[in-house]
């Protein structure tokens, strides 16, 4: 997976990439929930 690939090539229509943006942040966000509950429950 390339990063930067899907969202230089939506950049044409700004919305895409913005989603984009928030997808990733979604998906970072979600990983770093669950880190933190692993941490906790171990």
């Amino acid at each position: 997976m390339k990063y930067g690939g899907p969202i230089a090539f939506d950049s044409r229509s700004g919305v895409s990439s913005l989603v984009q943006v928030w997808f990733w942040a979604f998906v970072v966000f979600l990983w770093w929930i669950r880190g933190c509950t692993v941490v906790k429950a171990e």
